[in-house]
């Protein structure tokens, strides 16, 4: 949590946007060498609003690692507080669809409650 602090911090100083690539959030397992590890921990947990201008924060998701689901080309960019941004991408998602049969998976991996 303190690197994420330090991002933020560092992308404030310099008003630069962060983007913070969640592809790999759920491949946290023990092993031998590291039987304990840290809990994952998203940007978007933290209380932003202290350390940064929260429309600087984006957050991008896929199901092709977790889900090891490589080639369905289905993720998401999660930006609550930039509706600018999110309106500029809706304008090109067209052009960068995926399959309804992913999409449909996928609604139904997230729908999922069990």
């Amino acid at each position: 949590m303190a690197a994420l602090e330090g991002y933020l911090k560092l992308s404030f100083k310099y008003n630069i946007h962060l983007i913070s690539d969640k592809v790999y959030a759920e491949a946290i397992f023990p092993i031998q060498d590291i039987p304990g590890p840290p809990p994952f921990v998203s940007v978007l947990s933290l209380d932003i609003e202290k350390l940064i201008d929260p429309s600087l924060v984006h957050v991008l998701y896929g199901m092709s690692k977790d889900w090891c689901a490589n080639g369905t080309r289905c993720g998401a960019i999660i930006s609550p507080n930039n509706l600018q941004l999110m309106r500029a991408l809706e304008t090109i998602a067209s052009f960068t669809g995926t399959s309804s049969m992913a999409e449909k998976a996928w609604l139904n991996i997230l729908e999922d409650e069990e």
